[in-house]
């Protein structure tokens, strides 16, 4: 089998989901995806997929390693600093297509090839977003004015999600114009620390004591309202807190894990092993979050095991396709220190759609790790092909 040619869709779902497809000389196509990337920005990623195409052709695609290593070599020895990120987040989804190709020539699932496996079942956190879902909201009133971030629609939500099956929950810090009193700096009013307060304790009280409850500050605080927030939750018992500040700045993340009193959470936004190495050996988290669509899955890999020797669990971030996400499944299923995979889209009510068989993925809260060979998932073309903005895939 050899790398006859690679193609790649820009797809409207959260923001543009970056979709890649390797082609060879068999009847074997290989599917992977990046970290979908901000509106407007398909056509550039889809452009750096191309230039990959050359560094490609003629290779057998088992030697994912070797030309992982090429590409980010060649691509770093050009200094692009300015656009690593894309950059990384790109070829992380043209790996996990190769590994897609060589589960398939070994006639193995890609969980195999990663060491074997742990558990049969990922169990997802279902991301909650605030009161309602993006398509409940009426685009001609906002969200507050809906009374989206009433405590009461909190609980409501909870108990939706609840109701299919998961029991892990995580919700949005929402600094409301109502009580803001600067909306430019990174402090947090008494009202807004109460109002947060008021909707997780709503939540708790209807998710009651064992469902884990987890709030998502988006990078939004300085440090000293991050320790306030955290301290102002304690009795909660909260999983964690993910990002409470800006994610370049280890020392003050490390201040606040050592002082806020609940367990931290973060990593979307860190791209390799040595990052994560700096995360870790400073302390400044509880819970690390790789997004393997950014990180690629043989970095994903050493990143989880890193954290293994620390005794630190890893809770995949992941906002993807059903592609990128049953390669999370995978690469969750193969690492130990596993604890929850993050499931994100349920205001996109196609996602299930853009696999074939799609609607049964989820269920109850989890998803089964597949035995098929490769990734254990095709796309459903005719769908993805309705929502492509750039590019296009073959077949």
């Amino acid at each position: 089998m050899k790398i006859t040619g690679i193609r790649a869709a820009a797809v409207d779902g959260h923001g543009e989901w970056i979709l890649i497809q390797v082609l060879t000389s068999t009847a074997h196509t290989g599917l992977g995806e990046a970290f979908p990337v901000n509106p407007g920005c398909g056509a550039a990623a889809c452009e750096l997929v191309r230039w990959a195409e050359p560094f490609l052709l003629g290779e057998d695609p088992c030697n994912v390693s070797r030309i992982m290593e090429r590409l980010y070599r060649h691509y770093t020895n050009r200094g692009a600093a300015h656009s690593m990120s894309l950059f990384r987040a790109v070829l992380a989804g043209v790996e996990i297509a190769l590994w897609d190709l060589a589960g398939k020539a070994l006639g193995a699932p890609l969980y195999k090839l990663f060491g074997g496996k742990f558990r049969d079942r990922v169990r997802l956190y279902a991301d909650c977003h605030a009161g309602v879902t993006n398509t409940r909201v009426d685009i001609h009133r906002s969200a507050e004015e809906q009374g989206a971030y009433e405590p009461g629609a909190y609980a409501n939500r909870a108990r939706q999600l609840m109701a299919e099956g998961f029991t892990a929950l995580k919700f949005d810090l929402q600094r409301l114009p109502s009580s803001m009193l600067d909306p430019f700096n990174r402090t947090l009013s008494n009202a807004e620390i109460r109002t947060a307060a008021a909707q997780l304790t709503a939540v708790r009280e209807a998710a009651g004591p064992d469902v884990e409850i987890a709030l998502d500050i988006m990078s939004a605080m300085d440090v000293p309202s991050a320790i306030r927030l955290g301290r102002a939750l304690t009795h909660l018992n909260l999983l964690w807190m993910e990002e409470p500040v800006p994610p370049e700045n280890l020392d003050a993340l490390a201040q606040v894990a050592a002082q806020a009193g609940v367990p931290i959470c973060t990593g979307e936004n860190l791209y390799t092993l040595h990052q994560f190495e700096q995360l870790l050996l400073r302390r400044a988290a509880h819970i690390i979050e790789p997004d393997f669509q950014k990180t690629g899955l043989l970095e994903g890999k050493r990143i989880a095991d890193l954290a293994h020797t620390h005794y630190v669990p890893v809770a995949p971030h992941c906002v993807s396709t059903p592609v990128g996400t049953m390669a999370s499944v995978h690469l969750a299923a193969a690492i130990p220190n596993f604890l929850l995979l993050e499931f994100h889209e349920f205001d996109i009510p196609w996602w299930a759609d853009l696999a074939e068989g799609g609607r049964s993925i989820i269920r109850n809260g989890g998803i089964d790790v597949p035995e098929a060979p490769g990734l254990g998932v095709e796309l459903n073309l005719a769908e993805v092909r309705r929502h492509t903005l750039h590019g296009g895939l073959e077949g």
